[in-house]
């Protein structure tokens, strides 16, 4: 059925209504030719008549049924319309209302982490990849996340910091490029200090230079800064089961830390 038809416009209702009538007077016509019947007042005449006829008559009042069919169909699919325009409507305005709250959510992080401004409707379609107008999820779960998600590209770059730095002889050159990953991440991310005077050229043919988070003493600022920036993420995302690394690290790698970042500076 085409939709913003009404019940009279339906050609399925005028089969239903003409096919059972057409058969009626069809069988009509062949009785009223084939018999010889005759006029006489009085009730016994109609009763005769109603028997003669009974069969075109039963035919022609399958009519009702048929017709109640159609109708009831008709009512089911334009509710069905309405409920889905209006499911539709709801996504639609959701949405937007969930990319509002998201950039008030940035708001609250620039100024906590003391951030550049973030432009909240680039980093929402990048973490919320599969959201549109006519499609809302309100959850972004981390087996969700392909690899271009700035989200999965941070916390792959930490738990790489996390493994290296784990190991009794850390390989500086490996850890290097494990915080260029995460430099990359983070810029994808808007994670960038609003006034730091470290920089990281990310990309080798590419001159553009990334500020981060940096204390030689505290060679892991940019990443526990980053970690608590993604917890923020995950409670209006809900993660999941993410891979979250630990700033906790060993005094005895902070050299390490400290050395492979100055070298990328």
């Amino acid at each position: 059925m085409r939709k913003n038809l009404s019940l009279f416009e339906l050609r399925l209702f005028w089969i239903s209504l003409l096919i059972p009538l057409a058969a009626s007077l069809l069988m009509a016509g062949y009785i009223g030719s084939t018999s010889t019947l005759y006029y006489s007042a009085g009730f016994e005449w109609i009763n005769e008549m109603a028997s003669v006829f009974r069969v075109p008559l039963a035919i022609a009042a399958l009519m009702f049924p048929a017709v109640a069919l159609v109708a009831s169909a008709h009512r089911s699919e334009q509710t069905k319309r309405q409920i889905t325009a209006m499911e539709a409507n709801n996504t639609f305005s959701n949405f937007y209302k969930h990319k509002e709250e998201f950039g008030k959510l940035c708001r609250s992080l620039e100024r906590e982490f003391q951030l550049a401004p973030i432009e909240d409707g680039i980093l929402y379609g990048k973490i919320f990849e599969h959201n549109s107008p006519e499609s809302l999820s309100y959850r972004m779960p981390y087996s969700s996340m392909s690899e271009i998600n700035p989200v999965w590209g941070a916390f792959d770059a930490i738990s790489k910091i996390q493994d290296l730095t784990r190991e009794s002889c850390i390989d500086v050159s490996k850890l290097e490029e494990a915080v260029l990953d995460l430099v990359i991440a983070s810029k994808r991310l808007s994670f960038i200090p609003l006034s730091s005077k470290v920089m990281i050229q990310p990309y080798k043919r590419v001159s553009l230079r990334v500020a981060i988070f940096f204390d030689p003493d505290k060679p892991y600022l940019h990443v526990d800064k980053l970690e608590r920036f993604l917890i923020h993420l995950d409670s209006f995302a809900s993660f999941g089961q993410a891979p979250y690394g630990t700033h906790h690290m060993k005094k005895e790698t902070y050299k390490a830390m400290a050395e492979a970042v100055i070298r990328l500076m």
